[in-house]
């Protein structure tokens, strides 16, 4: 079966130093965004080197260490709230999962110098005929 999900991502960026005052529109009043709550922070455990996380994504069987955990903090949290994902100790600045679905109103931060890597292996995005990765003219076998 099929499935379809719209994603949105909602850009985080830390407050200016000095914060502006609302600003009045014909469209009504507009005031700089606020950070929703964070309800679960994640710490990286994989570090990339030279940008990549080849050395971890190389095998098929750890093509996805951190989607089950992010997955289940996105489904732990209502709406209005945030998952964060964030350093670890040392060099650890990387994530790396297969499809996530976002629950709606639910933000997914990802904190700066933290990168959320995608999994490389085809498996890890078909849904369900096992020929996602398959190259064929009306291949619709992976997650969009």
């Amino acid at each position: 079966m099929a499935a379809s999900a719209a994603m949105s991502l909602t850009l985080i960026l830390p407050a200016q130093a000095a914060s502006e005052a609302a600003v009045v529109t014909p469209w009504g009043t507009i005031s700089e965004p606020t950070s929703p709550p964070v309800c679960k922070q994640l710490q990286a455990h994989l570090t990339p080197r030279d940008g990549s996380l080849d050395s971890a994504d190389g095998s098929a069987l750890d093509s996805r260490p951190d989607q089950e955990n992010i997955q289940n903090a996105i489904n732990g949290c209502a709406a209005g709230q945030a998952v964060k994902l964030v350093k670890g100790d040392g060099d650890n600045s990387a994530f790396l999962s297969g499809p996530l679905q976002l629950k709606s109103g639910v933000t997914l931060w990802i904190d700066g110098g933290v990168t959320l890597f995608a999994s490389r292996n085809p498996k890890d995005y078909d849904n369900g005929k096992g020929t996602c990765g398959v190259t064929t003219v009306a291949n619709q076998d992976c997650w969009r």
